[in-house]
């Protein structure tokens, strides 16, 4: 994923007169890229930045959030682990998760 800093390294190069195949061995990016580069005027936001979709998770996303807030007062060795945590979720919210 390109940054704005890569996007204006990749535009002063243009700028300085190279040409797309020399900016793309330059920055080891496709002329495609590069082409972005050139004609969009910021880059797009990363997809990986979205929070996704929790179908199955996300009812029961209130209670996990509580058990561990509880948790954060409680000595070490009584905090909920994944699979206690696993087992409280299936038996007090129903949840049918895997």
């Amino acid at each position: 994923m390109l940054t704005v800093n890569h996007w204006a390294k990749i535009r002063e190069a243009r700028r300085a007169g190279r040409t797309l195949r020399q900016i793309a061995a330059q920055f080891g990016h496709s002329t495609k890229t590069v082409v972005k580069a050139l004609t969009m005027p910021e880059p797009a936001p990363d997809p990986r930045e979205q929070p996704r979709a929790a179908p199955v998770f996300g009812p029961f996303r209130a209670g996990v959030d509580a058990i561990l807030a509880a948790d954060a007062t409680a000595p070490r060795t009584q905090r909920h682990t994944a699979a206690p945590l696993f087992r409280r979720l299936r038996a007090e919210y129903g949840s049918a998760g895997g």
